[in-house]
């Protein structure tokens, strides 16, 4: 899901946030990819295939694989592991 933009310098970078990992891929409008660097508070570049490597890290652990429909069965099932460790869902 698009979350927004942000731009660094001249460039843009568009913030997009996976349903289920809730991790970030950062693009350009040039189809670059971007790696936000904490200690720095900058975002750097990083090649395209380890940002999207970098957003599907440890999706087995969220009970889903990289062909899982992020819709409300995958919500429900998401939110009541969530219950089951103790977690509280708000909606």
């Amino acid at each position: 899901m698009w979350m927004t933009r942000i731009a660094q310098g001249e460039t843009v970078i568009e913030l997009y946030k996976h349903g289920i990992t809730r991790r970030y891929l950062n693009l350009d409008h040039q189809e670059g990819a971007w790696r936000y660097d904490h200690e720095e508070n900058v975002y750097r570049p990083e090649p395209l295939d380890s940002a999207i490597e970098a957003v599907y890290q440890d999706i087995e652990l969220c009970g889903a694989d990289r062909s899982t429909v992020y819709d409300t069965a995958c919500l429900s099932a998401r939110n009541r592991r969530l219950r089951d460790q103790g977690w509280e869902v708000i909606m």
